[in-house]
């Protein structure tokens, strides 16, 4: 499948290449490969923000291990997310992709806030990182543009979700005690 339409709207970008093996290593850490795959999505979306999130070694909370704001990257983070009026527990639970075009709303705490969204957020998507029906992470990206991830719903990014997925799971589950 090809994307080659930002916010609902034609473009003159290439379509975007999802046969992910060309820049994608099964070596990678799941941090390096957030942060490729936000390379490559912002040559064809408007991303502002974006966070990945993953269980830690004990699957009991949620944790903020990279982030991607306006082209700059942190990783080896072990940000802990309180759970306490948790919006990203509540798409981790619920297992399904959001999406959201008025971020007034978001319902998240604070911290939530502050790690996806900034002042001229338009809209968001939260895509839960599912392996053999066991939710290890979360991939949240915001941008500028509404709409931006409308496709997001219609499964464009499953395949390379589920990818990352597995990645996390291995990392988490590795016999050298790796954990986030």
């Amino acid at each position: 499948m090809s994307l080659s339409w930002s916010g609902g709207e034609e473009t003159d970008r290439a379509p975007i290449d999802f046969s992910v093996d060309r820049w994608w290593s099964a070596d990678d850490d799941p941090a390096d490969l957030f942060i490729n795959l936000t390379r490559k999505l912002c040559d064809h979306l408007e991303i502002s923000r974006g966070i990945l999130i993953v269980r830690d070694e004990f699957g009991a909370r949620l944790v903020a291990v990279s982030t991607f704001e306006d082209g700059c990257i942190r990783k080896n983070l072990s940000l802990q997310v309180p759970e306490s009026s948790s919006f990203f527990e509540h798409v981790a639970g619920d297992g399904r992709p959001f999406t959201d075009e008025y971020y007034g709303m978001f319902s998240g705490n604070s911290f939530e806030k502050r790690l996806l969204l900034g002042d001229d957020t338009r809209s968001y998507a939260i895509l839960p990182l599912n392996h053999d029906g066991k939710i290890v992470g979360l991939l949240a990206l915001s941008s500028a543009e509404p709409a931006a991830f409308a496709t997001v719903e219609e499964g464009f990014l499953g395949n390379i979700a589920d990818k990352l997925a597995a990645h996390i799971n291995r990392q988490l589950n590795q016999p050298d005690g790796t954990s986030y």
